[in-house]
């Protein structure tokens, strides 16, 4: 267990950490909008909310995480999770603000999903967010899902092994190892082999990144980590979906 403290974010009056880190999880200790510095805590409660999340952002670094990387990756966990548990429709709460500037403080699904949002204005220009595009990924691997199977291994319990089924569209493989989705990067990739039913094979992460993996007598290899991996059958010469990647693709040797 690693505790976790940072002169960025106020400490707590008690013998009580901001945080610890712990089994490739990240546990951070209540919060609230004060300074790090003086203390004091704003007096309305649009400055309290934003020097609250301050303090997390700062907490998550000293732990070398953050809250992006954090919300595109849990985008495909909790998805295909809720999926394979027999959910038949998922949804995005809060896609962007309708109108350019809105704020509204005072609310409390803003305070909870603000942050979480997949586009946002630039000015008067509304863009996407990373977050979007993670989640156009999903929902292009996912088109025309009928169901999602999670798969156990015993021997592999941190493993995540899902098997999409989408009829007429080939094979999807979804893979992750469960830990923290940060922090958790910095740990050697661990191998993984499983049988695979067509010819070829191609491997992107949830964060639109082609990753490596092999073929080979029916068996696919893959090097995995805490960030989820799609792996689906393309035909040769097809585009990666972010396009101007190039895919990484395996044939059957």
């Amino acid at each position: 267990m690693r505790t976790i403290q940072t002169p960025d974010a106020p400490p707590h009056t008690g013998p009580v950490p901001q945080a610890v880190e712990a089994g490739g999880w990240i546990f951070v200790s209540a919060l609230f909008g004060a300074d790090p510095q003086g203390h004091a805590i704003p007096e309305d409660a649009r400055g309290e909310a934003e020097q609250l999340f301050a303090n997390l952002t700062a907490i998550l670094a000293a732990a070398d995480a953050d809250l992006s990387h954090v919300v595109r990756v849990g985008i495909v966990m909790r998805n295909l999770q809720a999926l394979s548990a027999g959910a038949r429709v998922t949804a995005c709460w809060k896609l962007a603000p309708e109108v350019s500037g809105y704020e509204d403080p005072y609310s409390i699904m803003e305070l909870f999903y603000g942050k979480l949002l997949l586009m946002d204005y630039a000015g008067a220009t509304l863009r996407r967010k990373a977050a979007a595009d993670t989640f156009a990924l999903m929902a292009e691997r996912l088109r025309g899902v009928e169901r999602v199977e999670r798969i156990a291994v015993p021997d592999r319990p941190a493993l995540r092994l899902f098997e999409v089924h989408r009829p007429g569209r080939g094979p999807l493989l979804v893979a992750w190892i469960q830990g923290d989705p940060v922090s958790g990067e910095e740990q050697p990739p661990q191998s993984f082999t499983w049988d695979w039913p067509a010819a070829r094979a191609r491997a992107v992460d949830a964060l639109g990144q082609p990753r490596p993996c092999t073929l080979q007598g029916g068996q696919l290899s893959l090097s995995l980590s805490v960030t989820p991996l799609f792996v689906d059958a393309a035909e040769p010469g097809r585009a990666e979906f972010r396009g101007g990647a190039s895919e990484h693709a395996a044939g059957r040797a």
